[in-house]
């Protein structure tokens, strides 16, 4: 009966207070210091129709869903750069004294993307507008890295068991799940205790170990490398999987890189309820088995979405946006025993019709009296108890106190050893909370803030194989985590991006039994005093 307590905490943490000042300090000493990034780069020239560089033009960028504006003027070589930019669809337009308009619809950034826009524009009126549509795929050319994009279109179609987004990592070449003889790692969303769920993958031939997940720029990666938190397929948004050769940013690691973003709000409201069910009563019966075994699994939740607004008081429309998810799951995890327990003659000390088999014989089992221990030339002998039972008298009240832990017989068991008499069956009960909250705001086109927060909860009861204090325990997993960002733009060259992030993966284990008064059991006071785990003990021959 091996009962105990324990707590068990990761973290991980970007951006600590007391850093702060080494903070603003490299902000002045360095030209550019890319951070983990998730969003989107767009870089480019501007030209005249003679090629010639144009300085000095207005570059906008708007986000169709939102209609924020996030604005950049080329410099003196015509270049440009807006970093910074979330996952989705933009407008881009530019316009320099002289020169008609360019409009460009429907550019499609995914996360982490750094791609190159160079425009041209044609001699006219500022009032003139040239709109190019239909123009090849944009590439990405200003980046090694290796890896591949998993978009929400994806995630949203493709059908998932668990529903765990990250599953399509396996989709990826050079991926290879390594713990698929244990089903939680497509059944769970954050991390299993020592099965570490969706973190048992390889990456291009790494170990599990040397991977790193990021959500939203910020780590997710405990101290033992397993994925403290993965969002619900409702929350994310899209994710990239890095395989090799990746920037600078990640090079503390050998395997790969999960980088994924979650949603936003937009202009428009959106919501959402769903309900996924299995239950053994829809699954057919192997051919060759007697029964289904039983199984019951939900999943269900709801999220909504859109621009902040308060009757009268505020209306967020193209500047705050909101987006909010429930999840939960409960599930029935069938478990099923076949003990030996002592009879009721074995509990009042009599053992006259205890066996055992030996060669497929009854033989019976015999137990002698340790007061009668003496040596006998060159051994040790000891008489049997006469009858085979023990007297009342010599029975320790400790060890009486111990069997009385042990639940009566509910079946004959075996006709002559009478083992294997305590069989039984039931489902522990498997409960799954989160949340996930976002809020983005744009104070003006040069300065945008983001916080998101989440958190979960794993519970888990498990009987054992007496379904009492002696053999259950509870199990809790906490994973609340939270990540602010603030992004200001001092001029067209200089952009401060500021990130604070913390998760935590929290696990404690606690036995039913825990504050047990072990002098029940007849033990010292004195002994109970200092265990510093008061549970039922274990007890082994």
């Amino acid at each position: 009966m091996p009962l105990r307590r324990s707590v068990s905490c990761s973290d991980s943490m970007v951006s600590r207070d007391g850093s702060m000042r080494l903070l603003w300090l490299g902000l002045f000493l360095v030209a550019t210091l890319w951070s983990q990034e998730f969003r989107a780069t767009l870089v480019g020239r501007v030209t005249d129709p003679s090629g010639a560089p144009i300085p000095g033009a207005s570059v906008a960028v708007t986000q169709l869903e939102t209609n924020m504006v996030y604005r950049s003027v080329t410099t003196e070589t015509g270049d440009y750069t807006i970093p910074f930019l979330p996952p989705g669809q933009y407008r881009l337009e530019v316009e320099g004294a002289g020169f008609r308009k360019f409009v460009r619809d429907g550019l499609s950034l995914r996360i982490q993307d750094r791609v190159r826009v160079d425009v041209a524009l044609e001699l006219g009126e500022i009032t003139e507008r040239v709109t190019v549509t239909g123009e090849a795929p944009l590439l990405e050319t200003s980046s090694a890295s290796l890896g591949q994009v998993v978009s929400r279109q994806t995630i949203v179609d493709t059908p998932l068991n668990g529903r765990n987004a990250y599953l399509l990592m396996i989709t990826v070449p050079g991926v290879t799940i390594t713990g698929r003889d244990n089903t939680v790692y497509f059944m769970r969303y954050s991390a299993a205790g020592d099965a570490r769920g969706i973190s048992s993958m390889s990456i291009s031939g790494a170990p599990g170990t040397y991977n790193e997940s990021l959500l939203d720029g910020v780590p997710t990666t405990s101290d033992n490398a397993a994925i403290i938190y993965v969002p619900a397929i409702d929350a994310v948004q899209e994710f990239k999987l890095q395989t090799n050769a990746f920037d600078a940013e990640f090079g503390r690691f050998l395997g790969g890189v999960v980088n994924a973003s979650t949603r936003s709000g937009t202009n428009e409201v959106h919501g959402a309820a769903f309900e996924f069910v299995r239950n053994s009563v829809w699954n057919a019966r192997d051919f060759f088995a007697t029964s289904k075994p039983q199984f019951g699994y939900h999943q269900f939740g709801a999220s909504l979405s859109g621009p902040v607004y308060l009757p009268r008081l505020y209306n967020g429309k193209n500047r705050t946006f909101f987006f909010v998810l429930y999840d939960g799951s409960r599930e029935g995890v069938p478990r099923s025993f076949v003990s030996t327990v002592p009879t009721e003659r074995q509990r009042a000390g009599d053992f006259s019709d205890t066996y055992t088999r030996v060669a497929g014989q009854p033989a019976r089992v015999t137990i002698y009296d340790p007061a009668t221990t003496r040596l006998s030339g060159s051994a040790y002998v000891r008489d049997a108890f006469p009858g085979n039972i023990i007297p009342a008298s010599r029975q320790d009240p400790a060890g009486k106190a111990f069997v009385g832990i042990y639940p009566q017989p509910s079946a004959t068991g075996d006709a002559v050893t009478h083992i294997n008499n305590f069989p039984l069956s039931y489902k522990d009960p498997v409960l799954d909370n989160g949340i996930s909250f976002k809020i983005d705001h744009q104070f003006s086109d040069r300065q945008q803030f983001s916080i998101r927060y989440f958190w979960r909860h794993f519970y888990v009861r498990g009987g054992g194989a007496f379904l009492s204090g002696a053999t259950s325990r509870s199990v809790n997993r906490y994973t609340p985590g939270v990540a602010l960002t603030h992004t200001f733009t001092l001029n067209p060259t200089t952009v401060l991006d500021f990130r604070y992030g913390f998760s935590r993966y929290c696990a404690t284990i606690r036995s039913d039994s825990y504050g047990f008064d072990l002098t029940r059991l007849g033990l010292p006071a004195a002994l109970a005093r200092i265990i510093d785990r008061p549970v039922i003990p274990n007890v082994t021959a």
